[in-house]
């Protein structure tokens, strides 16, 4: 199946459709450092033994489990705070969107029937047919206008919502004017209405459970995925199972979903070998190839880029305001060596926007004085800065993630051998976003991963994203006012042009959060596993599907 026939009945009716910008689908997902989960995204290649499952003619079997794993937090269930679940784990399965934005092309409608343009400025969203899952309090009602209109509402007045720029920056309305309509008014033309973590897409989430007055409060889900809430024991495991009356007749074929925490790395390659688990992601590519050597015809693999990995230092700290330490910082880390050691050589360098957003990056030839490897220089702008090398910084890591645990040691020798030292603040997921995300941040240095889109991956360099790392962006109002201007830009190839000079100015002033390299991810199936989309974009976001079906 293509991802491009992924979803049925998706038409896009307009008087006129403004492309927004070329975001991949997986707007969300870049909730890697946000949200945890041991999912990266984007790129494309698949290897492994026989043919695709795709194209072998069965007729597909209903029932089975789908078993996978996660890491990172899951101390609350709501969908729009960082914490909880990832969605990788969880919203994909019982929420849908209205509709999702792959990266090139209109958007592929969900829960929207149909979306028309009145003007730059107006939009009405007319909602499909179909209901949430029978659950109380919602108990199997009909989506609804309302149900968009006050989520929007929600988010504007929850500062807590994670990546709610666009909502409370950038509309003017949103009504229910009929139970099935939303209208939208925004202040101006947008770039990004359409994507979602910087647009207006969110999940369709029932007004009872927004009622609440905290997302982060309620104890079940409840949403109109092909997959219902089923049960949750915290820190080991959540349950879905099929939803009967998901829109989409017959589908999902798959009962049940069941995904365990599993935080080290090695319990998840035995849980995976010992036939305990249906998909993995190996964090390497010596794993991934030891894995598909040992199993052979039971797996099939994907390998693609990454969303690159990230170094963070506190702009909102002395003496990282100044642009000569983090120069300084820049040319102190050989990121060579780092893709080297920690992925075997497998991964690419790069500059602000990596490998998976290939159409909007600068050319290669302008990043060779931006990537260079220089401890003397490093160590002669430490000097002139009047750097403390007596003092220890705070270097704030995940506690429960395999890759920050990887870099982490490395970084901190490479930046000792330029004179600067570093302490190790090892903490959990929630912890991670409490100190490092909101300015002006409680750490010296972190690892971050990179927006999944080009809105997320510039907003984040924006120092009033609202909610979306503002902790990590140099204070420059040129800058600020580039990333603005790109988002009301509606023509593309302007806007492509804006996004280039943004990362040209980005990399004079030398930024404080900053791509260290772009890594290879891998993805392990169970061949059992039959009509599965393995498109990287629909994967990052789906690696549960409701076509897909178990041959066991």
């Amino acid at each position: 199946m293509s991802y491009s026939s992924y979803w049925s009945s998706r038409s896009v009716s307009r008087r006129r459709f403004v492309a927004g910008s070329g975001t991949v689908a997986v707007g969300a997902v870049a909730l890697l450092a946000g949200c945890g989960g041991d999912s990266k995204s984007n790129g494309t290649g698949t290897t492994g033994a026989g043919a695709s499952p795709s194209a072998q003619a069965k007729p597909p079997r209903a029932g089975g489990a789908f078993r996978k794993s996660f890491s990172g937090g899951d101390a609350h269930l709501s969908p729009t705070h960082t914490g909880g679940f990832d969605i990788y784990t969880t919203f994909s399965t019982i929420y849908e969107y209205m509709w999702r934005k792959p990266l090139s092309g209109p958007p592929v409608l969900q829960g929207a029937e149909k979306i028309e343009q009145v003007d730059d400025i107006t939009y009405l969203i007319t909602l499909r047919e179909h209901v949430y899952q029978d659950i109380a309090p919602v108990s199997g009602r009909a989506v609804s206008a309302e149900d968009v209109k006050m989520l929007s509402d929600y988010i504007i007045a929850d500062k807590a919502v994670f990546a709610r720029a666009f909502y409370a920056g950038q509309l003017t309305s949103v009504t229910a004017t009929d139970a099935k309509t939303v209208k939208v008014i925004t202040k101006g033309p947008q770039a990004y209405f359409y994507d979602g973590a910087v647009g207006f897409d969110r999940p369709l989430i029932p007004k009872e459970l927004v009622a609440t007055g905290d997302l982060r409060k309620v104890k079940t889900q409840i949403g109109s995925g092909p997959w219902q809430f089923s049960s949750q024991t915290p820190g080991s495991f959540v349950e879905f199972v099929k939803f009967p009356k998901y829109w989409r007749t017959g589908q999902p074929y798959v009962q049940t979903v069941r995904a365990t925490k599993i935080d080290d790395e090695s319990a998840r390659e035995a849980a995976f070998r010992g036939r305990q688990l249906d998909t993995m992601v190996p964090s390497n590519s010596r794993l991934y190839s030891t894995l598909m050597s040992d199993l052979g015809k039971d797996v099939r693999g994907m390998e693609s880029f990454s969303t690159p990995y990230a170094f963070a230092m506190n702009p909102n700290r002395k003496p990282f305001d100044d642009p000569r330490v983090r120069k300084a910082i820049h040319r102190a880390l050989d990121l060579n060596a780092l893709l080297k050691i920690a992925e075997f050589g497998e991964g690419k360098l790069t500059g602000i926007v990596g490998p998976t957003l290939a159409p909007f990056q600068i050319p290669d030839s302008e990043l060779t004085d931006y990537l260079k490897f220089d401890l003397n220089e490093a160590k002669q702008l430490l000097q002139q800065t009047a750097f403390d090398t007596n003092k220890t910084w705070d270097f704030v890591t995940r506690s429960d993630s395999t890759e920050f645990q990887t870099l982490a040691p490395l970084l901190k020798e490479q930046l000792a051998a330029a004179g600067i030292k570093t302490s190790f603040s090892d903490v959990p997921q929630a912890e991670y976003q409490t100190r490092t995300f909101a300015e002006p941040g409680q750490f010296d240095f972190t690892i971050a991963a990179t927006g999944t889109d080009i809105g997320r991956t510039l907003r984040d360099q924006h120092s009033k994203s609202l909610g979306v790392r503002e902790a990590f962006a140099v204070n420059n109002a040129e800058i600020d006012g580039l990333i603005e201007k790109s988002e009301i830009t509606t023509n593309e190839e302007q806007r492509i042009a804006l996004y280039k000079d943004i990362q040209r100015k980005l990399m004079a002033v030398w930024p404080a959060y900053f791509p260290l390299y772009a890594p290879k991810v891998y993805r392990i199936n169970r061949s059992y596993i039959m009509d599965f989309d393995d498109n990287p974009e629909l994967f990052a976001l789906y690696p549960q599907q409701p076509q897909m079906w178990l041959d066991t």
